[in-house]
């Protein structure tokens, strides 16, 4: 009953061509197109948004471009037109319980998801609580990744 790892770190760019070629051929890494085929990648896991995912050992970078001009990641690329790191995801094994735990000590679900959480799936919670970072908590999932991604 704990968080057993960082389950992804979410980036979003303008370009996914672009991020794609920063990463790897810059740090080596590759793209798994299981689960996020080229070249259009897959629907993004939060609002209207295309993602690759890049895996490093148990985790992965989940890069994602915005599919219009409104909603969360086209606000995210309007302040930072380069775009960045979007937000942390803490895999949990006990994600009801370990979010209760997160409240007790002060953080909050961000207000837009905290009537419709079901307790099961993916959060947000406030970056207001945290020191602006915004922090998403998801059930573990046995994602290994060919040894090739590691």
């Amino acid at each position: 009953m704990a968080f057993t790892r960082i389950h992804h770190v979410g980036l979003i760019t303008p370009d996914l061509e672009v991020a794609q070629k920063a990463f790897c051929e810059g740090f080596g890494l590759a793209v798994d197109e299981r689960r996020s085929p080229l070249p259009g990648g897959r629907p993004g896991s939060f609002d209207n948004v295309t993602t690759i995912e890049m895996p490093i050992g148990e985790m992965y970078l989940e890069i994602s471009r915005p599919n219009d001009d409104t909603g969360e990641a086209a606000q995210f690329l309007a302040q930072r037109s380069a775009g960045g790191m979007h937000h942390l995801c803490l895999a949990s094994d006990d994600l009801a319980n370990d979010v209760a735990r997160l409240q007790q000590n002060g953080l909050a679900i961000r207000p837009d998801m905290a009537a419709n959480w079901d307790g099961r799936s993916p959060v947000f919670m406030n970056p207001e609580n945290s020191f602006g970072l915004l922090l998403e908590v998801a059930a573990s999932e046995e994602y290994y990744p060919h040894p090739f991604f590691r």
